[in-house]
Order: C-alpha cells, then sequence, then structure tokens
C-alpha cells in the first residue's frame, strides 16, 4: 500500500492551466507551420536564385523540364518564378565541376543535392563534403546563409 501512495503522490496530472497552454502552444506552432509552409516556395526561389548568380548562369538550364509542364520556360532568370525554369545543367555541371574554384564547386553541389539526393550527393563527395559541418567550415558566411535558407525552405523537387 505504501508503494502506492508514493506512486500517486508522483503522479500529477496537468492542471486546466496546463492544458490550455499546452492547447495554445500546439495552435501557435500549427499556425506558424502553415505560415512557414506558404512561404517557403518563394524564399526557397529566392536562395536558389542567389546561388545561381553566384555560381554562374551556364551550371543551370533556364527551361521548364517535361515532366512539369506548369512552369512556362524562360530566357533570363530576371523571369524566373518558379523552381523548375531553373534547373541544374548536369552534363555541364559533371564536365565542369573540377574546374571552379573550390568554394563554387562545394555551393553548387550542395544545390544539386536539393534537386536530386543521391546525384548530389555524389557531387558533394566528389568535392571533399561529407557532412553539413564541411559545407559550414569551407562556405563564407554569404554561401552558407544560402544553404541554410534553401535547407529551412525545402519542400521538396
Amino acid at each position: 500500500m505504501n508503494n502506492m501512495n508514493n506512486y500517486e503522490q508522483t503522479l500529477k496530472f496537468p492542471s486546466a492551466e496546463d492544458i490550455e497552454l499546452l492547447h495554445q502552444r500546439s495552435r501557435k506552432e500549427f499556425e506558424d507551420s502553415i505560415c512557414h509552409n506558404r512561404e517557403a516556395p518563394a524564399k526557397f526561389l529566392k536562395a536558389w536564385l542567389q546561388g545561381v548568380k553566384v555560381i554562374g548562369w551556364e551550371f543551370f538550364q533556364y527551361n521548364s523540364p517535361l515532366n512539369n509542364s506548369s512552369a512556362p520556360p524562360v530566357k533570363s532568370i530576371e523571369d524566373v518564378t518558379n523552381k523548375w525554369q531553373v534547373c541544374p545543367n548536369s552534363e555541364y555541371i559533371i564536365g565542369n565541376i573540377g574546374v571552379i574554384p573550390n568554394y563554387h564547386a562545394i555551393l553548387l553541389a550542395s544545390m544539386c543535392s536539393f534537386y536530386n539526393s543521391n546525384w548530389g550527393g555524389e557531387l558533394m563527395r566528389s568535392v571533399g563534403i561529407n557532412g553539413l559541418a564541411d559545407i559550414s567550415a569551407r562556405l563564407d558566411t554569404h554561401d552558407s546563409k544560402i544553404i541554410a535558407e534553401l535547407l529551412i525552405n525545402y519542400n521538396g523537387w
């Protein structure tokens, strides 16, 4: 009987106030998540285009892939409204990633991992990146912020 009393004494049921606070916190987190998911595609695209400008236009294709006809073809980066309109140019990247400065290669490979994780992962390993710590240690603050924004706002490709 003594053991049962000890158990009952340590077991504390939440008060009505605790339940209300938990409900409010859950609701706020849910609302924040909805807001984030609404804004994420535009923020991702903005960061993506910053990366494109740093690395160079030639590493990307300005068109609409066949698997996403909702994105009209574009002639310049200023016309881009959708990530599908500015995808990595895999053939050009594979042939040229070894001749660009290493910090650009790291940024490019990291960006490609958002487009295709398997291929991007191979590119990352080919430039000496094995994980996030390597990216952080080898990119400057500006380029690290690009990757951070892509990571935070990634909603699939």
